[in-house]
């Protein structure tokens, strides 16, 4: 037979300089094709095709017009900040973990695809023995070689679903790792504010001890003129004590936000801590949004996660649907098998097959059928975690939005209030100077002015804090520019 009419299946083997092939001949070649082809095209998938579902109801009906680049930190315009977040995207375990998982999911994926593709395997036995008759050995040789390949027929479509399943597991996957990439970027950005406020209340604090201790040098000065009395001194004196008793919890604050910093950044200590990062380092985002369209919500990772889990639990009822039906499995296979007596060819056969099994479960106890209804209950379970994911996403979204609102009053108010102690206390300074006032109306005005001041700081940190959290709950960037996609 010429070598064009045979099939494209080879296997070698060599034996004593003897080299042969084996093919499937084109006649059993093309009726096996055909088989796998007719049962491909008529194959069918069972059970339900999922649906995205639909967007969530708008949390405002007027979108913003504006866009935020995917690195959304950069918006506070800090070195510290952008570099902090590089920093932990490069070397947080957390990261590195999710990463895995990714690549895990995705070499299951292919392996599972690998079903959809015959089965081919070969085999290569030799063998050799002696057998005494009387005074002479009779040395036989015997080689076999054969290839063989199976196909399972995909006839209810439960291999494509298996596929469709895997996926959407790497789907999921993907967006784990991205909202563990949005936390992680969100909590260095949230971390560093607050290193930011701590010092700047460490400052401050240290700031009125100075202005403290000046008032307590004045009054020891007119104590020794006669015009106060030690009792006012050691007012004073317990006033300074009382202040300086709030800077121990800040550095200890402070200590704490720097060493979760370094957790944050994959180091077990940071080499160099931001300790001169104050809020004036930082830049609150221009025009943050007070409206959002709902479709944005749909990209935040969470939402994206539980819909992915949403299609695998989808395709997972197919699977289970699939089990409970016939099975069609194709099986050809061709080889030689020779023998050598004394070193003299006494036969060669040539070894082939082609078969067809069906199988079909008749009683396996409810099992098929329990693993079914299960499958459909982890739908239902899943599309009400979705449901539930989609509406604390809403009430996430709404809460940031009216936060920023809440936090530009605030720091007006808190503002006012630091400009109006500081004033009012300059005037009862004064009057306590000349006489005008009394020593218990002084140290009133220093504690308001230390609560305004402390509060202005507050107020500003918080505006901060909230303008990451309305990023993070938009999922990262975002734009609502015409044919963006979300």
């Amino acid at each position: 037979m010429p070598l064009s009419d045979k099939s494209f299946l080879v296997l070698f083997y060599k034996k004593e300089h003897l080299t042969k092939a084996f093919f499937f001949e084109k006649k059993k070649q093309k009726t096996f094709v055909c088989l796998v082809t007719a049962a491909v095209l008529s194959g069918c998938a069972v059970g339900p095709n999922f649906k995205v579902p639909a967007p969530p109801v708008s949390v405002t009906s007027a979108p913003t017009a504006q866009k935020i680049p995917d690195q959304w930190w950069s918006q506070f315009g800090s070195a510290t900040i952008d570099s902090a977040v590089n920093q932990a995207l490069t070397n947080s375990p957390d990261l590195a973990s999710q990463q895995a998982a990714l690549r895990a999911a995705q070499e299951q994926y292919r392996a599972t695809s690998g079903s959809l593709y015959p089965q081919i395997s070969g085999s290569l036995n030799a063998s050799r023995s002696a057998t005494t008759l009387g005074p002479e050995a009779l040395m036989e040789s015997v080689g076999n070689a054969q290839i063989a390949a199976s196909y399972t027929l995909d006839l209810w479509g439960g291999t494509r679903r298996n596929i469709e399943e895997q996926a959407a597991n790497v789907d999921q996957a993907r967006y784990v790792l991205a909202e563990s990439r949005l936390t992680l970027t969100a909590s260095i950005a949230q971390t560093l504010i607050s290193i930011a406020s701590l010092n700047d209340q460490i400052g401050a604090t240290n700031q009125i001890i100075a202005t403290e201790q000046q008032s307590r040098a004045q009054i020891s000065q007119q104590l020794a003129l006669g015009s106060k009395t030690r009792a006012d001194l050691l007012q004073q004196d317990a006033q300074i004590a009382q202040t300086r008793t709030q800077l121990p919890p800040l550095a200890q604050q402070l200590d704490q936000a720097h060493h979760q910093l370094a957790a944050l950044s994959g180091a077990e200590a940071l080499a160099a801590p931001p300790q001169t990062l104050t809020l004036d380092d930082l830049h609150l985002p221009e025009d943050l949004p007070a409206a959002i369209s709902s479709r944005f919500i749909a990209q935040r990772p969470d939402i994206e996660q539980q819909q992915a889990l949403l299609h695998a639990r989808t395709a997972a009822v197919g699977v289970a649907t699939a089990n409970m039906l016939p099975s069609l499995i194709l099986s050809a296979s061709d080889g030689t098998m020779n023998q050598k007596i004394n070193g003299l060819v006494q036969n060669g056969i040539n070894i082939w097959s082609l078969g067809a099994g069906l199988t079909q479960p008749l009683f396996e106890g409810g099992t098929l059928r329990a693993l079914r209804a299960e499958a459909r209950a982890q739908l239902d379970q899943q599309a009400a975690t979705y449901q539930q994911t989609v509406l604390n996403a809403l009430s996430n979204v709404a809460s940031s939005l009216t936060a920023i609102d809440h936090d530009r009053d605030a720091v007006t108010a808190a503002s006012a209030y630091a400009a109006a102690a500081q004033s009012s206390l300059a005037f009862t300074r004064e009057q306590y100077q000349i006489g005008a006032t009394d020593f218990t109306t002084l140290l009133t005005q220093q504690q308001a002015y230390q609560q305004a001041t402390l509060a202005r700081i507050t107020a500003i940190a918080t505006q901060y804090q909230d303008a990451v959290g309305l990023f993070q709950s938009l999922g990262g960037g975002w734009s609502d520019q015409p044919g963006a996609t979300p």
